[in-house]
């Protein structure tokens, strides 16, 4: 492989833009090898996750023509037998970021000033222990009210509790 064509396939790897992507579609775990772009060597992944809810551990990225070439010579049984297929990745949806779990040292200060009850509605849209946490210490170091910290330690709890259970 020429450098040219190393540092771009290094170039559409920082950028996130695939040159095709392969899905499994089956529950169990596939095994698929691949041609590793920089060493050019066969490498084996092993593809898991549930592929209905676009787990990351169920998709393989190729970054150019010949390792897609190479993958499809490869892995021609799983995919001739449906368990791979090609896969469009921007057609998953983008997470788009809670605007309460990254509020700013001072829009946290600020919602500390405010009513109680508008302090309970924006934390209860928090779904991060982090923002909890840093309104925490913030509400202790401003020497808030019992009340106040002890509303925020439980919806902190709340978030490690549900937290714990995803796991």
């Amino acid at each position: 492989m020429t450098e040219i064509n190393s540092s771009t396939i290094y170039s559409a790897m920082q950028t996130g833009i695939p040159y095709k992507s392969y899905r499994k579609t089956i529950l169990g775990k596939v095994e698929v090898k691949y041609l590793d772009p920089f060493e050019e060597k066969i490498g084996v992944i092993l593809l898991q996750g549930h592929p209905n809810h676009n787990d990351e551990t169920c998709f393989i990225d190729m970054w150019s023509e010949k390792e897609d070439a190479f993958f499809k010579k490869i892995n021609a049984n799983h995919i001739k037998n449906g368990v791979i297929i090609p896969f469009n990745r921007a057609s998953i949806p983008v997470a788009e970021s809670n605007p309460y779990n990254v509020l700013t040292d001072e829009e946290l200060f600020d919602l500390l000033n405010n009513p109680f009850f508008k302090l309970q509605q924006a934390m209860n849209k928090m779904t991060s222990q982090a923002p909890v946490y840093r309104l925490l210490t913030i509400a202790e170091s401003e020497e808030k009210s019992e009340k106040i910290i002890n509303h925020i330690k439980a919806r902190l709890s709340e978030l490690q509790e549900h937290e714990l259970n995803v796991r």
